[in-house]
């Protein structure tokens, strides 16, 4: 996990328009942290909080560039509909992080499925998916899974 400094080194040299982090282990975020990451007052931001200091997810974006339409969050999931540039294209940005229990992925999967046919506009999507969608991915497995089953038949119905 890389820890305040780190991101913020990091973003210094990179210097990105979006910016997404999980496993926070934040309650609430204020712009200080934001400012302190990104070295700028021009950053907007959704979280998804964590639970009992587990989990966590953060979304910044450069508001110059993102303007905010909504936001939006579930279980293991939290973004925000956008326009971006001076074009004003529509585009959705979400930070996933998937639970390891298959039966709540199913429920994230299909959570995320009808957002996707529901919104306009392109998709950015940061992840942690816990999850392979091919075999060959998998150190010391063979056999495809029915998470990666459930996986496939996520990417494949959102398209």
């Amino acid at each position: 996990m890389l820890k305040r400094k780190e991101v913020a080194k990091l973003v210094r040299l990179e210097r990105p328009d979006v910016l997404f982090l999980q496993e926070t282990k934040l309650e609430k975020v204020e712009g200080n942290l934001c400012k302190l990451l990104l070295f700028s007052d021009d950053f907007e931001w959704v979280m998804k909080e964590s639970v009992e200091a587990f989990g966590g997810m953060l979304c910044v974006w450069n508001k110059l560039e993102f303007e905010k339409q909504g936001e939006f969050s579930g279980d293991g999931f939290v973004g925000i509909s956008c326009e971006w540039g001076s074009q004003k294209l529509k585009r959705n940005i979400v930070n996933i992080y998937a639970p390891n229990d298959r039966q709540k992925k199913v429920k994230l999967w299909e959570e995320l499925r009808l957002k996707i046919l529901e919104e306009d506009g392109r998709w950015l999507i940061a992840r942690d998916f816990n999850v392979v969608r091919c075999v060959t991915k998998r150190k010391g497995k063979t056999r495809e899974s029915l998470e990666m089953r459930d996986f496939d038949d996520f990417i494949v119905s959102a398209s």
